[in-house]
């Protein structure tokens, strides 16, 4: 039986400028629409459980503990949830923000876990213009991908079919650093795992042919995956907002500034 992933990064920004609010549409534009729901850059801010927690009512919902930005995982009640992994992300340990949800299921016969997992590589204060600090930078976003990779590892030991997602904050198409990149990011994930980058941009699309596409979905090679576009059918629903659709120039906090990245998967 295929099921619906949903991975969006909703820029809550660790409450930049302290907004505490998460807009309505965040939602709205998953509910029900996903058997799964990944969430990166969440904050609990003081109406999160009325707009998160009541509404996605179908669904258990689970979010990481740490102070700044947080990772929720929603999963339709349905499913057998069996263990929750997390830890405190931390910039200077090469820690990202990661959180783990294994659930049960069965397929005919047989029984598995599927671990369905949220990340996001975290992001240090550098100058752009400065190749030195872009390239300290790169080097330890790659640590912090050999922190997860190395926890993915250990869930593929035990048997577990994995699949995820996130912001990993990689470079550019056309932008590309040495020390970091979405290849990079593959080949850490070993031979077992697929990485997957959908069609189109899932970042700032007004700078055109530097548009970013950091948020990816990666999987088990042992079950099926179909991946969408880069999804922005919300903006259509929020023209107030995003005033040019997804080329609109700034888009602040609390309002998502990513794409979904949206997928079947059949085990």
């Amino acid at each position: 039986m295929d099921k619906e992933i949903i991975i969006w990064n909703i820029n809550q920004r660790n409450n930049y400028k302290s907004r505490d609010y998460i807009p309505s549409l965040v939602a709205s534009s998953t509910k029900d629409k996903g058997d799964i729901i990944i969430l990166t850059e969440f904050y609990k801010t003081s109406n999160w459980i009325q707009e998160l927690g009541e509404k996605l009512s179908n669904y258990n919902v689970f979010v990481s503990n740490n102070a700044a930005n947080q990772i929720l995982i929603a999963t339709k009640k349905d499913m057998n949830v069996k263990e929750i992994c997390q830890w405190k992300s931390s910039y200077i340990e090469n820690r990202p923000d990661y959180l783990a949800v294994t659930i049960e299921e069965t397929v005919g016969n047989e029984t598995f876990d599927l671990s369905i997992i949220g990340v996001r590589i975290l992001v240090d204060y550098y100058n752009y213009e400065k190749a030195e600090e872009v390239n300290t930078e790169m080097q330890n976003r790659k640590k912090q991908c050999d922190f997860f990779a190395d926890e993915i590892k250990k869930l593929e030991d035990k048997g577990n079919i994995i699949i995820g997602g996130g912001d990993f904050n990689t470079a550019r198409r056309n932008n590309a650093n040495k020390y970091w990149n979405k290849e990079i990011l593959s080949a850490a994930l070993g031979d077992n795992i697929q990485l997957s980058t959908p069609e189109g941009y899932s970042h700032e699309l007004y700078k055109k042919e530097y548009a970013g596409c950091p948020d990816h979905i990666f999987y088990s090679r042992k079950i099926k995956v179909k991946t969408q576009p880069y999804n922005w059918d919300f903006v259509k629903e929020n023209i107030s907002i995003y005033t040019k659709g997804e080329f609109t120039e700034k888009i602040d906090n609390p309002y998502p500034d990513h794409a979904m990245i949206k997928a079947t998967f059949t085990i």
